[in-house]
């Protein structure tokens, strides 16, 4: 019965939208756990929300499972995930570098975060820095406020995490002001908690 076929169809498209923005939404809120669980859900369809959709998706999932091994560092198939979503990005990214080229090496830029908390290697660490560098160059120049805003943020805590505490300072002061430029309050309160802990941190 192609009525019922396509009935199907279409709960199963609305089903991968409203996942698709979950996945988005529970990253940008702050809940990694969620976001992965989203996308887990989202994952086996492509019709409804489309490639270009999908791959956006796999940037924030990516950004969510390195959070989730960072916090919990038994969960080794999340590196598999974000290695996953870094190929996918990197091929987008030479098709389309003012779409996805600030997104790959933002992600790159965490794996490498993240094999610095996993191992503590100073050459991580210095390629860390150079992508987060790169990131929010490229999310400049494609006018992505929200993107440099997170790619300054991220590079904070990585500077927080290592103890460069003025860097950390620095870069969290800018990815508000950019935060603010994009309209989110919700992201601005949560940075400004970051500033208010780095310069305690820096006073002492």
């Amino acid at each position: 019965n192609f009525e019922s076929l396509d009935e199907e169809m279409k709960i199963e498209g609305f089903s991968e939208v409203v996942f698709f923005h979950r996945v988005i939404q529970s990253y940008w809120l702050g809940y990694a756990d969620r976001c992965h669980y989203f996308a887990q859900k989202s994952a086996p369809g492509e019709a409804a929300v489309g490639r270009l959709l999908k791959l956006i998706a796999s940037f924030y999932h990516g950004l969510a499972a390195l959070q989730i091994l960072r916090k919990k560092k038994s969960k080794v198939e999340m590196k598999e995930i974000a290695r996953a979503s870094l190929k996918a990005l990197t091929a987008a990214s030479d098709l389309s570098p003012i779409n996805f080229k600030n997104k790959a090496e933002l992600l790159e830029a965490e794996l490498h975060r993240t094999e610095v908390v996993l191992r503590g290697n100073e050459e991580e660490k210095m390629h860390a820095r150079k992508m987060y560098a790169k990131s929010v160059c490229s999310a400049e120049a494609a006018k992505f406020d929200h993107e440099k805003a997170l790619a300054l943020e991220l590079a904070a805590h990585f500077y927080e995490e290592n103890g460069e505490l003025s860097n950390a300072l620095r870069n969290f002061s800018e990815a508000k002001l950019h935060y603010t430029l994009w309209g989110s309050k919700v992201r601005v309160a949560q940075i400004e908690v970051a500033i208010a802990r780095t310069e305690t941190r820096l006073t002492r």
